[in-house]
């Protein structure tokens, strides 16, 4: 890939503005990563630099982490198809990041598993795994990022909704046979650890309920429906989403 390609993703409107483009330390080490200067934990340990060292409020987090996952996505999109591999390895090795230092963050916003775990571009290729039926993933994580997007009022929805989008975008279909069908999922359970905070899964019905139907499935939708008026990630990740679904509900 050429050199253009990672100052293009500085500027992605072409018009000298870094608004939503990634930092400029990121697409160095991906790219010293892909021209195989660098492991795949060397890597991730230098495109999360930035990350770690300026979260000290939530608009640091919801600013810096889409502009991370936005590269790696295009680079998953765009680039060659030997780069594939490569590029799941990075995410693998991001995944397996510590925690970054969030206590800035209000308790009832800092999310409750590694941050790095299931987000955007991680969901991206988890829902390409189960879509393809390869790599020993199922459909349940799927379901509990979606139900913890869609069923809190503000769970994280800068980080929780795109990934939730990238699920129901390559895999809605299934999603909404399983509801029709009544499929049963642990991704639907509340978790115990994170019931006491505040914003967790509090628009869910049934703080019990395992079985995805065609309420829950309505619900998602009409959640989506509010959610596409919000400006930004979120606003992007609800209509990206409902594209899916009324790909589905026209060929049903």
């Amino acid at each position: 890939m050429s050199d253009e390609w990672f100052t293009s993703k500085l500027f992605p409107y072409g018009n000298g503005s870094t608004e939503d483009g990634c930092r400029a330390s990121e697409a160095q080490a991906l790219k010293d990563y892909l021209r195989k200067k660098t492991t795949a934990a060397e890597a991730a340990r230098a495109i999360t630099q930035q990350i770690d060292h300026s979260i000290t409020a939530e608009d640091n987090l919801n600013e810096e982490l889409p502009r991370l996952w936005g590269l790696l996505q295009d680079a998953l999109w765009e680039l060659p198809e030997e780069n594939i591999e490569p590029l799941i390895e990075l995410l693998k090795a991001i995944e397996e990041l510590p925690k970054p230092d969030i206590s800035a963050l209000e308790r009832r916003k800092q999310p409750e598993e590694a941050l790095w775990k299931g987000l955007s571009g991680g969901a991206e290729v988890e829902a390409r795994m189960v879509a393809a039926g390869s790599g020993g993933m199922n459909i349940d994580e799927g379901y509990k990022r979606i139900a913890d997007a869609l069923e809190s009022s503000n769970w994280l929805l800068e980080l929780n909704l795109p990934a939730a989008a990238k699920w129901l975008a390559f895999l809605g279909k299934q999603f909404f046979e399983g509801a029709k069908d009544g499929k049963e999922s642990w991704g639907l359970r509340m978790l115990s650890t994170s019931m006491s905070q505040p914003g967790y899964r509090d628009l869910s019905k049934s703080k019990s309920d395992v079985k995805m139907t065609l309420e829950r499935w309505e619900f998602w939708e009409a959640r989506l429906r509010e959610l596409q008026r919000e400006e930004g990630h979120v606003g992007e990740a609800a209509k990206l989403s409902l594209t899916a679904i009324d790909k589905i509900h026209a060929s049903s």
